[in-house]
């Protein structure tokens, strides 16, 4: 396996992860910036090939990492794909649909795996709960709120860049296309959609987006780069409320309606035989299993495609987002 782009995301989560996986061989590093990748393999000790230019990495290549800024995913995936190498491609999945359509086709005619990092459908609990709602665990859910909040806090080296409206992306493609990706995994592409945020002059720091979908279910999502706002995800349910807070290990409680002084954790069976793995670890396990034998619950290109649509189809639709606009809110749709 090789690792493309040796920035944060490289060096705080998918590296650490690729040494821990097993029956994974790191053999080389690469990135353009003269001396980062040389920077990296000394850090972690490594004894690996380093490269300024993708070609000759990709000679002794069966998978690659792809961790560079999302304006060049769209080439080096096409490259990648072209020379028979799976690749597995940080979130988001480029800066425009259009071109995510063209890999996702790529992916399709080649045969060979293509993932994108949406990591946080690793988590135990975000799997838990996809089969909750897969098995109707819950019955109809009527209502959904999530909202994830953070004062400035990690960013890549280079930033992100979307072509939709020619605005950069912000706090939607940083924070809100991880929930973006679990919505769709959960129940499918809406069938409308408002959007407001307050990037008219540049890249947006809050926005709020609502959904509404078949069978009447609608749906609030709130996200923001300079308020801290609790985390997590709510529904309104035939059973009762469920909450899944937005932490790796947190547990998923319902609160039935038949007994308000009552609430239920669950867990599955297994949830106990070990111990929860690392998100990044588990995805890059997901990603070699993927590829050996074409199974795997990562977001495939097809869905990171209905991603980049969907946060176009939200650019579109922009309206300002209000200064106070969390305070404003109707207090029936706070969390």
């Amino acid at each position: 396996m090789i690792m493309i782009g040796a920035g944060r995301i490289a060096s705080q989560s998918h590296l650490p992860a690729i040494l821990a996986c097993e029956g994974v061989d790191l053999v080389a590093i690469v990135d353009s910036t003269p001396g980062r990748a040389a920077k990296l393999a000394r850090e972690y000790g490594l004894s690996v090939q380093i490269f300024s230019d993708l070609e000759p990495a990709l000679e002794d290549a069966d998978g690659a990492i792809v961790a560079t800024p999302n304006d060049t995913h769209h080439e080096i995936a096409t490259r990648c794909l072209m020379r028979g190498v799976h690749v597995l491609v940080e979130k988001p999945m480029t800066s425009a649909y259009a071109e995510a359509l063209t890999l996702s086709e790529l992916a399709r005619n080649t045969g060979f795996k293509a993932m994108v990092g949406y990591v946080t459908r690793h988590r135990r609990n975000v799997r838990l709960m996809k089969t909750l709602l897969d098995q109707k665990h819950f019955g109809q859910v009527s209502n959904f709120a999530y909202q994830f909040g953070t004062i400035g806090g990690w960013a890549p080296l280079a930033g992100y860049r979307s072509d939709a409206g020619g605005r950069g992306a912000g706090v939607l493609a940083i924070s809100a296309s991880h929930f973006l990706d679990r919505m769709l995994w959960f129940w499918g592409y809406p069938l409308d959609m408002t959007y407001l945020d307050d990037g008219s002059k540049g890249p947006e720091a809050n926005c709020v987006a609502k959904f509404q979908f078949e069978g009447g279910m609608h749906g609030t999502l709130r996200c923001s780069k300079s308020a801290s706002l609790p985390g997590g995800l709510v529904l309104d349910t035939e059973t009762g409320r469920v909450v899944l807070p937005e932490v790796e290990d947190a547990d998923i409680v319902l609160l039935p309606n038949e007994n308000q002084h009552l609430q239920y954790v669950l867990k599955s069976r297994d949830q106990h035989t070990g111990p929860d793995r690392d998100p990044f670890l588990a995805q890059i396990s997901d990603f070699v299993s993927a590829c050996k034998t074409g199974g795997g619950f990562g977001c495939d290109f097809n869905q990171g495609a209905a991603s980049m649509r969907l946060i176009e189809d939200l650019y579109s639709r922009r309206q300002p987002l209000k200064q106070d606009w969390y305070s404003s809110l109707d207090s029936g749709e706070s969390r």
